[in-house]
C-alpha cells in the first residue's frame, strides 16, 4: 500500500478512470427449425387452456413463426476511494485513572466537581439558623452546599480517520433500460460480432435499447458518490472494464384458436421455454423480423409494409383494490415478498 500524508488541509487526489471497450455478443442457439416448430406444436394448446376451455390440437393453428433478438446491457467493474475525515472519540477510563499515555505523550486526567445544592431557599434559611447555634467546627462540616471531587470516567480525543471504500460493480438492464438481476439472464455460449450484425440480422434492436453511453454515465454517477464526511480525497479510481451488449435470439409465433382468437407467444431457444408475452419484461414483436415458414427450410427476410398491424403490448396487471397491502412488480405484476429487491419472475429491480 502506498504511503499517504494525513493532513486535512492537503490537496485532493485526482480521480482515475479506466473505461473498457464495448463488446457485442450474441447467444448461440442449439435448436434447428424443425425443433423450434415442434416446441410450439407441443405448447400451443396450453396457451388457450382455461377453467372451462380445453382446446384440441387441431383447433389451434400456428400461422407464422418469426425470429427476433432481445438486448441486454451489462456493466462490471470496481470503485475504490480513500479519504480523510476528522472525528471525536470518547475513551472510557478505569476508576481513579491519574493519566493516560498516548504516542509517548502524557494526558493528565482532570477532576470534575459535583455540586449538590439545596432543594429550595426555605430549607437553606432553616439550616443557617441551626448553624448559628452550633460551634465553629460543627458549622464548618454542615454548610448548605457540599462539593465532591471525582476523577473523570472518560476523556475526549480528536483524530483523523483514514477511510477505505471498495465497491464491486455488476449491473444489467433490459430493453427498457430497467435494472434487472444479472443472475436472472439465461446462461449460454456467446459469440462476439461486429456492428454489421446490428445493421443486418438484428435491425429490430433500436439504438435507444442499447444506449451504453447513457448507461455508463449513470453507473459512474451512482457508484462515485462520496460520503458527506469526506474532507480530503487521498485516492479515487473507477474501473469499468466489462461492458457488454448481449443479444438473445427469440422466436415468436402467432396462434389462432378456432379461427378467431389470436395470441402471440414467444420461445427462448436457450431455455426452450414457450410462453405468452405478459407485462413488459420482454420486448414486443419487432416490426422488422425474420420469418420462418413451417413448410420451408429457408429463412427469408420479411419487412412489414406501411400500415401493417403493430402487435399490442400487454401491460402489467395492476394490484386489485382489496390487495393494496401486497407488493407487486411494476414490470410484470407478479406478487412479491415485501423484502424482495428483484422480481422473481422477470428479474427487474423493484427497489
Amino acid at each position: 500500500m502506498p504511503e499517504y500524508d494525513y493532513y486535512i488541509a492537503g490537496e485532493d487526489a485526482s480521480k482515475e478512470e479506466e473505461i473498457g471497450e464495448i463488446k457485442l455478443l450474441v447467444a448461440e442457439e442449439k435448436l434447428s427449425e424443425a425443433e423450434i416448430n415442434s416446441l410450439f406444436q407441443e405448447k400451443k394448446t396450453d396457451i388457450f387452456k382455461g377453467i372451462f376451455t380445453r382446446p384440441k390440437d387441431e383447433e389451434v393453428v400456428i400461422e407464422n413463426i418469426t425470429k427476433s433478438f432481445e438486448p441486454f446491457m451489462i456493466i462490471g467493474g470496481a470503485y475504490e476511494l480513500r479519504y480523510l475525515t476528522e472525528n471525536t472519540y470518547d475513551i472510557p477510563l478505569l476508576d481513579e485513572t491519574e493519566s493516560v499515555m498516548i504516542l509517548g505523550q502524557e494526558i493528565i486526567v482532570e477532576e470534575e466537581n459535583e455540586e449538590e445544592e439545596e432543594e429550595n431557599e426555605e430549607e437553606g434559611e432553616e439550616k443557617e439558623e441551626e448553624e448559628e447555634k452550633m460551634g465553629f467546627f460543627e458549622s464548618l462540616f454542615s454548610s448548605g452546599q457540599q462539593t465532591k471531587s471525582a476523577k473523570k470516567t472518560e476523556i475526549q480525543l480528536k483524530g483523523i480517520e483514514h477511510v477505505h471504500i471498495q465497491r464491486n460493480i455488476r449491473e444489467a438492464r433490459n430493453y427498457q433500460n430497467r435494472y434487472v438481476d444479472p443472475d436472472s439472464l439465461a446462461k449460454a455460449d456467446f459469440q462476439e460480432v461486429g456492428e454489421a450484425f446490428l445493421k443486418n440480422q438484428a435491425k429490430m434492436v433500436s439504438e435507444d435499447q442499447i444506449n451504453m453511453t447513457a448507461f455508463t454515465a449513470e453507473i459512474i454517477e451512482e457508484y462515485s458518490q462520496k460520503p458527506e464526511n469526506v474532507q480530503r480525497v487521498l485516492y479515487e479510481r473507477l474501473e469499468l472494464q466489462d461492458r457488454k451488449i448481449i443479444l438473445y435470439p427469440v422466436y415468436w409465433a402467432e396462434l389462432v384458436y378456432k379461427g378467431s382468437k389470436r395470441k402471440k407467444v414467444r420461445l427462448e431457444p436457450i431455455t426452450e421455454e414457450v410462453e405468452e408475452r405478459k407485462g413488459t419484461r420482454f420486448a414486443p414483436l419487432p416490426e422488422i423480423s425474420v420469418s420462418i415458414a413451417s413448410s420451408s427450410t429457408t429463412i427469408p427476410e420479411q419487412i412489414p409494409s406501411e400500415g401493417s398491424e403493430v402487435p399490442e403490448v400487454a401491460e402489467p396487471t395492476p394490484p386489485h383494490s382489496s390487495t393494496q397491502s401486497k407488493k407487486y412488480c411494476p414490470n410484470c405484476g407478479t406478487i412479491l415478498e415485501r423484502e424482495a429487491v428483484f422480481c422473481s419472475n422477470c428479474g427487474v429491480k423493484v427497489k
